[in-house]
């Protein structure tokens, strides 16, 4: 494993609590210095979007996590050898974040996924909870449709 693999593995432990961090950073800028005049305090929306997030994330060990290392496992194994160590990670990283940009916009072009996508959109106004705002057929679909990019390009978990 490469210095760069080495690196972003050993930040694996910690990235749900540097993601919490970033989001508590983000939204204590919000409220302390809105862009726009907001016509209460956000308290009670982002109270909202946070339980629509816990409840994801406590779901989601039991539906996305086994989906994910499920296509993981069996993926296919055709990969060439410069695509294995840190710079395979870091394509890795970049064509799934394609792909979920895809995704993203499939979203808002199609009806039914629109009708689960809508739950993000809805929120009163906007700041960082609102990333966190998903419904959870959503979370499910795309876990589903993203298991098959890596079962295709042969993503290791």
């Amino acid at each position: 494993m490469d210095l760069l693999a080495q690196s972003l593995a050993g930040l694996l432990p910690y990235k749900p609590a540097i993601i919490a961090a970033f989001l508590a950073l983000f939204l204590l800028i919000g409220v302390l210095l809105p862009v726009a005049k907001l016509p209460a305090l956000p308290l009670p929306r982002i109270a909202k979007n946070l339980s629509l997030a816990g409840f994801n994330a406590l779901v989601s060990p039991l539906v996305v996590i086994p989906i994910t290392a499920f296509a993981a496992q069996w993926a296919l194994t055709w990969r060439p050898e410069w695509w294995q160590g840190g710079w395979g990670l870091v394509l890795d990283f970049v064509l799934l974040d394609a792909w979920l940009y895809a995704w993203h916009r499939a979203n808002h072009r199609l009806t039914l996924l629109w009708r689960f996508h809508q739950v993000h959109h809805l929120d009163e106004s906007l700041d960082s909870s609102t990333a966190l705002r998903f419904h959870f057929g959503e979370v499910v679909a795309s876990s589903l449709l993203r298991a098959v990019v890596i079962f295709l390009l042969g993503m290791p978990l």
